[in-house]
């Protein structure tokens, strides 16, 4: 059994470390808006799964110089698998595990914005294989996906999506059920996205939910640690202070709007 001592690390400004031959790639699979965020950062505290992070999304490329330079500012192009094997190579903590979250939306942009001619049949399997063959996948959805919906609203009409952003939205947001439910159900279409892309593809993954991961936080850290590793931990220390999702007064308030419209049992807003 092998000790892990959590430490507080920066989430948005990895270092990248010399390359390593031996590689245990991971991706967190995952939607907006579903604590993918706290799950990188805690993993990211164990200093043994790498530096986890948004390396598919402009802002998080830009602010780090080394992932702008190399990409230009445009992950999304055909140099997309030299930059998936530059992170996967370079962003680990010493020992070869690194990972990157990736959501629904950015595997459809893969398949639907890039022109890559060596596939003989272009699909979402045919490019999940060829960029993230390799890779382990942590599967994380959200239970309550209407709590999820109207979160992604919300950061969708402010553009914050992250407590270090800075909101660009002057006045009021107004709570609006039909883009709610809109956003409910493409956060379902995706999830089931994945499962249907991880099951046809007989892929190795485990599947965790946000709300477990909020209760039974060092369970779940070791049930991942021991499938990208093999392996039982023990937990010297305690984690660190985590960036958990804050329950605003406009979320609370959706949320209860939301049960005077809704009225089926099905619907659980926590």
């Amino acid at each position: 059994m092998r000790d892990v001592t959590f430490e507080k690390r920066d989430y948005l400004h990895p270092v990248p470390n010399d390359k390593y031959q031996n590689l245990n790639p991971y991706i967190i699979a995952t939607t907006q808006r579903s604590g993918s965020t706290l799950l990188c950062e805690i993993l990211l505290q164990t200093g043994i799964c790498g530096q986890p992070g948004e390396y598919l999304s402009s802002s998080f490329i830009k602010r780090n110089k080394e992932l702008d330079d190399f990409t230009k500012g445009k992950p999304f192009s055909r140099d997309l698998d030299q930059y998936i094997s530059n992170v996967f190579g370079h962003y680990h903590l010493g020992n070869g595990t690194s990972g990157i979250k990736i959501t629904w939306d950015q595997m459809l942009k893969i398949e639907n914005d890039l022109s890559l001619p060596f596939y003989k049949k272009k699909s979402i399997k045919s490019s999940f294989k060829h960029f993230f063959k390799s890779s382990k996948i942590i599967f994380l959805t959200r239970g309550n996906t209407i709590s999820q919906a109207i979160s992604k609203y919300i950061a969708t009409e402010n553009n914050k999506w992250h407590q270090w952003d800075t909101p660009t939205r002057k006045g009021d947001i107004e709570f609006c059920k039909d883009s709610i439910l809109k956003i409910s159900s493409e956060i379902k279409e995706h999830n089931e996205g994945w499962l249907s892309l991880l099951t046809n593809l007989k892929l190795k993954y485990i599947h965790l939910t946000y709300e477990e991961l909020c209760i039974n936080t060092e369970d779940v850290v070791q049930k991942i640690l021991k499938f990208l590793h093999s392996q039982d931990f023990c937990f010297k220390n305690s984690l660190s202070t985590l960036t958990k999702p804050l329950d605003s007064e406009i979320k609370l308030n959706f949320e209860n709007e939301f049960r005077k419209l809704i009225k089926h049992p099905s619907i659980n807003i926590k």
